[in-house]
């Protein structure tokens, strides 16, 4: 098993959310944060979601994301909101809202 440390470039990087960490689901990420730019893992979903995002220059006013929130996105917009810091929302809950409703 990789771990960050197997990264070319992991003694400069700045993302907080590697695709080598141990407990990635505990890792937090703000839009204004870097971004993995390993070539290894571009094809990772939720690292693309994450790049678009952060095209966006939204500022970490929208709130934070982990990886198994930006697995979840279906699209990427500048209206897209993570979750407050100082909120009371879970991320449970953040992705209960935007999971699928059923067909009657």
């Amino acid at each position: 098993m990789k771990t960050m440390t197997d990264c070319p470039g992991h003694e400069r990087c700045e993302s907080p959310l590697c695709p080598l960490h141990d407990d990635l689901d505990d890792c937090l990420w703000y839009p204004d944060e870097d971004v993995c730019s390993s070539r290894g893992y571009t094809k990772l979903h939720w690292l693309k979601k994450q790049k678009r995002i952060k095209r966006l220059k939204l500022s970490s006013n929208v709130g934070y994301f982990t990886a198994k929130m930006l697995s979840s996105i279906k699209a990427v917009s500048k209206s897209i909101k993570g979750i407050d810091p100082d909120g009371r929302a879970s991320i449970d809950v953040w992705l209960g809202r935007r999971a699928p409703t059923p067909s009657p």
